[in-house]
């Protein structure tokens, strides 16, 4: 049973795909955020393009491992 996407009026739970690069790479970026995670740091936009492309075949939660989702 698929558990994304989940559609509120106000809420999109989603997959993040390649056109979510940019904003990946400014969260996992951001200093106050990164200091908490295991993530390299700095983190480019060349990092985040290559996780996104790593889960690109994905349209659900990955059930074996991460998926990375977008909450709109």
């Amino acid at each position: 049973m698929a558990v994304l996407p989940i559609r509120t009026q106000r809420l999109l739970l989603r997959v993040m795909g390649p056109g979510d690069a940019a904003v990946l790479a400014a969260y996992r970026d951001d200093p106050d955020t990164a200091r908490f995670q295991d993530w390299p740091f700095p983190f480019t936009s060349a990092d985040a393009e290559r996780l996104l492309a790593g889960q690109a075949h994905l349209d659900d939660l990955d059930p074996d491992g991460w998926t990375h989702v977008a909450i709109e």
